[in-house]
């Protein structure tokens, strides 16, 4: 009987193991289309944050780095930009 109770000793910390690991990828798949919807909405709003937090003499070269950044996750061919 000693060994059974090794057994389900075992059985039971797999299924916490694996329970744990369902309740994870449900939270992501909860979480991060409510996240990234907050993101697209206040998109706008971040930028303007973002460029409260840079110095005026890196605005530009922030911008233009971010435009760059957009353009690339977006599939969209980068414009040639002037220096």
């Amino acid at each position: 009987m000693k060994g059974t109770e090794g057994l389900g000793m075992t059985v039971l910390q797999s299924l916490g193991s694996a329970g744990a690991t369902l309740i994870g990828i449900l939270i992501t798949v909860l979480l991060v289309p409510v996240v990234l919807v907050y993101f697209m909405r206040d998109w706008d709003r971040l930028i303007a944050f973002v460029d409260g937090l840079v110095r005026a003499a890196c605005t530009r070269r922030s911008r233009r780095s971010r435009a760059r950044t957009d353009a690339v996750l977006a599939g969209v061919p980068a414009r040639a930009s002037s220096r």
